[in-house]
């Protein structure tokens, strides 16, 4: 279950799901029907958007990240990839059960989170603040 998990992380064809990729995208871990990509005029806002195609959907998703989150200024695809991709697979080596992802607070600190409901273990993936809207 964890090898597909992570096979669906590294396949993800933007191309095939509507997306106009430009090298500037990353699968969803958190609703993962959208794709993040990063505000190009403002540095680390980072937000959740759903593929062209399905923009006329009858299907409401929401996601945490629709609203955008701010990331650390340093922060890149690549770099959230590599630590997406770290958590996979340091996950895999302790427990078979399926990572899940949250924009929420963990030990006083707010942030990209994940967690798993077979080991119960959580772990910060990246500091962030979500973005309130009113």
């Amino acid at each position: 279950m964890m090898e597909e998990q992570i096979e669906s992380f590294e396949s993800f064809d933007a191309s095939a799901a509507g997306i106009h990729d430009n090298g500037d995208t990353l699968p969803c871990p958190l609703c993962h029907f959208g794709f993040l990509s990063f505000n190009p005029s403002s540095s680390g806002i980072l937000y959740c958007r759903r593929p062209a195609s399905n923009e006329n959907s009858n299907v409401v998703l929401l996601c945490k990240l629709a609203r955008g989150a701010c990331f650390e200024r340093e922060m890149m695809l690549a770099n959230l990839r590599m630590k997406l991709m770290g958590a996979y697979e340091e996950h895999a080596r302790l427990c078979t059960g399926a990572l899940q992802f949250d924009l929420q607070e963990l030990d006083g600190k707010s942030g990209l989170i994940t967690g798993c409901n077979q080991c119960l273990r959580k772990a910060m993936i990246a500091p962030a603040a979500p973005i309130q809207r009113r």
